[in-house]
């Protein structure tokens, strides 16, 4: 078995500033080849993209939402003509995240190699999305992301009491026999294929055969609409598999769906990426601002990548467009913080900082 062809699918919209810090992380675990669609950019994401496309470290396509009108959300848009593209159709594994998710392998030397040579052979493994908060950090630095935000969600607490903070993100293999589609949280099994696939959970032990049957986008505890009264399809309820507890020895994802307070009003002000639906307002930050434990486990794996991030801004015209994006969303927060409702979310977001306690 080897990491030699595993390739990471993303969607991007607006996330220039952090792009470099991204590839070069990947680049560093191991991952061969990136495939990155976006939509509807204006802060140079785009270029960033091509000119690493035209260095021969990613692929860039523009979502065909762009040009045409389709009744699928654009990120299942985005997926489906990603899996069109050469390098996901010839790669052996494939795994899709986004530009805030960072893969944490827990085993061995922290990368795709380890991992593989700790798990022998294995069809698809899903890990554990592990939110990072703010960490109480107002102002948006153009310093790598996962040194700043080292403040996270305590999974280790009942599974039960937080189903939300348990989402998945998986690798597998790409194996037409076994997997039909490839979607933001794990591959769509084909029918009869549920007695034959190896499905890993985040500490390396087998997937619950009920999750093999369900496919929830969380695990071990998930939501489920049941029967309530005799009346079919009503609330959604929480549901837990029974599973000896710990689900991310092996490995985690580091989920920073804030990052600094400024970061995240740009991103209000953008939209979510993927899903028109989710709205990035002082709800949104309430549930995702998770600083209960302090966990530095990336930052060697994030010194590492530093060496890349260097070599990719030796290329004048990389660093000149990045230096663009980073400008671009400075220049942009301080003209929107002079209106009123975003003056109103920032204060509701310190409010809210203002609660953190330090461990």
């Amino acid at each position: 078995m080897t990491s030699d062809d595993v390739v990471l699918i993303a969607c991007m919209k607006d996330e220039g500033p952090f792009i470099l810090e991204w590839v070069a992380y990947y680049k560093t675990i191991g991952v061969s080849q990136i495939v990155v669609v976006t939509n509807d950019c204006s802060d140079g994401t785009d270029q960033i993209l091509d000119r690493l496309d035209e260095m021969g470290l990613v692929r860039h396509v523009p979502n065909p939402t762009m040009v045409e009108t389709f009744t699928n959300t654009v990120q299942n848009v985005a997926l489906k003509y990603a899996a069109l593209q050469k390098e996901v159709r010839e790669a052996g594994w494939i795994l899709v995240v986004d530009a805030d998710e960072f893969l944490n392998i827990r085993v061995g030397n922290n990368d795709l190699p380890s991992l593989f040579d700790a798990l022998g052979a294995f069809d698809a493994i899903s890990f554990n999305q592990v939110v990072f908060g703010s960490n109480g950090i107002e102002k948006f630095a153009d310093k790598p992301v996962m040194r700043q935000f080292d403040m996270r969600f305590e999974y280790e607490a009942d599974p039960r009491q937080f189903p939300m903070m348990y989402g998945l993100k998986t690798l597998s293999r790409n194996d037409e026999e076994l997997f039909s589609r490839y979607s933001n949280h794990l591959p769509r099994l084909k029918s009869k294929a549920e007695s034959s696939v190896r499905w890993l959970d985040g500490s390396g032990r087998q997937m619950h055969p009920d999750f093999v049957q369900a496919q929830p986008r969380s695990y071990p505890v998930y939501m489920k609409r049941v029967d309530v009264d005799g009346v079919k399809k009503g609330k959604k309820r929480r549901q837990m598999f029974p599973v000896e507890p710990g689900t991310h020895s092996v490995g985690y994802v580091n989920h920073y769906s804030l990052r600094s307070l400024e970061s995240f009003v740009m991103q209000s002000l953008r939209g979510d990426a993927v899903n028109a639906e989710v709205r990035r307002d002082i709800g949104y930050w309430r549930s995702y601002d998770r600083n209960g434990v302090q966990d530095k486990t990336i930052y060697p794996m994030s010194r590492k990548s530093d060496a890349w991030r260097e070599d990719l801004l030796k290329d004048r015209r990389l660093a000149h467009l990045h230096e663009q994006a980073v400008a671009y969303h400075r220049k942009i927060y301080a003209q929107m913080i002079k209106k009123p409702a975003v003056q109103q979310l920032v204060e509701d977001c310190r409010a809210e900082m203002a609660k953190i306690v330090r461990p």
